[in-house]
């Protein structure tokens, strides 16, 4: 059952978020899926790189908790 949808950090040990998108991305079942950045990336262009290697949104760190759960349910409808 392929997920809904996918919060996707960018900075990880091995192997970083831009990559794991594009994989995701490379996977039939997960085409339609949307991926959503969280990072603490939140420099010039960062946005836009997430959304090149192919997240559907982006949210910088730290979220605000007043704002997230709309933020996501968003992506949802």
């Amino acid at each position: 059952e392929p997920p809904d949808l996918i919060l996707l950090d960018i900075q990880l040990p091995l192997m970083n978020g831009y990559e794991v998108a594009r994989e995701l991305r490379a996977l039939q079942s997960l085409r339609g899926t949307p991926i959503i950045a969280v990072t603490s990336y939140a420099m010039s262009g960062d946005r836009e790189r997430c959304l090149a290697a192919g997240c559907d949104g982006y949210i910088e760190k730290p979220i605000n908790p007043e704002t997230f759960v709309a933020e996501i349910e968003w992506f949802l409808s």
